[in-house]
């Protein structure tokens, strides 16, 4: 079994390091487990020390789309204070599902409520 760590975004806040911690847990306890994080942030580099030892993958380095232009603005309709580099990336959630295809028996941790719809879309798509 394969579990999968679930992060919308690498950058300093509580909730990454809490993946981080339970990623090296799952790991200590002999699981295969992977950390994933559909985007980075500014603040990469403040995690390297603690991602020491960690299997992670980080999807995007930016989102490239034509679409992020819509998905900052929606994001700074409903958060003004999100626009910008937390932006919501709608189509790294929506497309996530994709990465899940060829994976048999995983399980999915969702990190936060964006991760979360990316875990709906999967669900809904997959199963």
């Amino acid at each position: 079994m394969k579990i999968i760590i679930l992060v919308r975004i690498l950058w300093t806040s509580g909730m990454q390091k809490i993946a981080i911690e339970e990623t090296k847990t799952f790991m200590k306890m002999g699981y295969d487990v992977e950390l994933v994080f559909l985007r980075i942030g500014k603040n990469k580099e403040d995690y390297s020390e603690i991602l020491k030892d960690v299997n992670y993958r980080i999807m995007h380095e930016h989102n490239k789309s034509l679409t992020k232009y819509i998905w900052d603005y929606i994001t700074g309709k409903f958060i003004p204070d999100r626009k910008g580099d937390s932006t919501v990336d709608f189509n790294f959630l929506h497309n996530y599902w994709k990465n899940l295809k060829d994976c048999k028996n995983c399980v999915l941790i969702c990190h936060d409520q964006w991760a979360g719809l990316a875990g709906y879309y999967a669900k809904s798509i997959l199963v």
